[in-house]
């Protein structure tokens, strides 16, 4: 009996433990409905260029901590109002308790080819 509850509890450790969850990130995403593409990098053969920074703060109280992409539609709001049409996020951080966090993206302004 001992040894089937020790191959129980070494299997559920062991099983746990190899647990892991993967997730797409593509490097361009479409734009939005303000016309904003968010970007991990600059863009490559266009023309862009930068027109200013945008922060975006979020609190969300609970259990729950706030990630990059809850702010995003703050974010996307404020570089559409300031002329651009895509942006890339520079930095963030998490605040106290992890109940809110501050974001802020490069806002560019790119020439991108017609399809």
């Amino acid at each position: 009996m001992r040894t089937s509850r020790l191959m129980f509890f070494s299997a559920l450790i062991f099983g746990l433990g190899g647990c892991a969850t993967a997730e797409f990130k593509p490097g361009l995403q479409l734009p939005n409905q303000q016309g904003v593409r968010v970007l991990y990098e600059y863009p490559e053969n266009v023309t862009y260029k930068t027109i200013g920074t945008v922060d975006a703060y979020v609190y969300r109280p609970g259990w729950g901590a706030p990630t990059v992409s809850d702010a995003m539609p703050k974010l996307i709001e404020k570089a559409a109002a300031a002329g651009g049409n895509a942006l890339i996020v520079r930095n963030n951080q998490v605040g106290q308790f992890d109940r809110s966090i501050s974001v802020t993206a490069e806002v560019l302004v790119v020439e991108w080819p017609k399809p």
